[in-house]
């Protein structure tokens, strides 16, 4: 189970630059500064350019630059610098391999807990005594850079989110050294060494350096509660048909009441209404809750005073 095999297509550019509200001025300076890899050829006088004689260059992303940018607004906003800004890019860019070496990976751990990408057949072959380690490890280091996005640190992030319902941070850690980064996941570290060492790790992070941790999950939220932004999530397929049905009958208010299920927070219930500034509440939260299936089942009584019930079922595969 991995990021790719859940969501291929996050890698296409399908989300204008003006859908996260980004001035095209601000990007490119941004890109000039290498706060951003863009790889279109886009030029400082190609973007947002107003009249009828030169023809405009839309800046389109794929749905790693479009939260990587979310990030970044909200780090300028905290006033963090553009060299920290540039070293974090840096950090999420990496992939598995880049720190430890390839020589030192676990590698059937790296497998069995889906942090390395394999398609079946080389699952098969590898089972199969036809194709070594060393070879697959060899395919990976030569992989393609749409592919490097899956298996970065930043693919890792996507990862948890998405699939797995964790809400991990980065943490930028400060020293006389200078800066470092940590990915700070604590349902994930709990499950692998148990919560006495994370707590004790944290403390010892914590206690010896300055820190400015970035909870990740913000610009997934983002993502889902943009009104403007819905269409390219149904593009990149992150509501399932289940919950592209539920915001269906939300939508075209064919219900009487529905009731989001949640597993350690309070029970979410919407029922009809006229207001125009709560129905919009409503439709972000739902959105919301969807997207990062933050929910075990969703209850509907529609108009006829049915009970219509949907499942998770990306959490229901996981829990398997």
């Amino acid at each position: 189970m991995n990021l790719f095999e859940f969501f291929p297509n996050l890698i296409e550019k399908k989300i204008p630059l003006s859908k996260l509200n980004i001035s095209p001025r601000v990007f490119h300076k941004w890109k000039k500064e290498g706060v951003i890899d863009y790889d279109d050829s886009v030029n400082e006088d190609d973007i947002g350019v107003k009249g009828e004689q030169k023809k405009r260059k839309w800046v389109i992303l794929n749905a790693f630059e479009a939260i990587w940018l979310l990030m970044v607004k909200d780090l300028r906003s905290l006033n963090v610098d553009i060299k920290t800004i540039i070293e974090l890019k840096k950090f999420l860019k990496k992939g598995q391999f880049d720190d430890v070496g390839i020589e030192n990976v676990d590698f059937d751990f790296m497998v069995e807990t889906g942090q390395i990408i394999l398609p079946k057949e080389i699952k098969d072959l590898i089972d199969g005594n036809l194709l070594t380690k060393e070879q697959v490890f060899k395919m990976l280091e030569t992989q393609s850079k749409e592919i490097n996005y899956f298996t970065s640190n930043f693919g890792f992030l996507f990862f948890g989110i998405l699939i797995l319902n964790e809400r991990p941070s980065i943490v930028i850690l400060k020293s006389e050294e200078g800066l470092n980064f940590m990915i700070l996941n604590k349902e994930g570290h709990i499950k692998l060494f148990g919560e006495n060492d994370f707590y004790n790790m944290i403390m010892h992070q914590f206690s010896n350096h300055y820190f400015t941790n970035i909870p990740v999950i913000d610009s997934f939220v983002k993502l889902f509660e943009n009104e403007n932004l819905e269409k390219y999530n149904r593009e990149y397929k992150l509501f399932s048909k289940e919950e592209e049905q539920i915001l269906e009958i939300f939508r075209n208010d064919d219900f009487k009441e529905i009731t989001i299920y949640r597993e350690n927070e309070n029970n979410y219930t919407i029922t009809t209404t006229h207001s125009k500034e709560l129905k919009g509440e409503q439709t972000n939260e739902l959105r919301r809750i969807l997207g990062l299936k933050q929910y075990q089942k969703a209850e509907i009584v529609n108009r006829k005073g049915e009970l219509v019930t949907f499942y998770n079922m990306r959490k229901e595969k996981n829990q398997d």
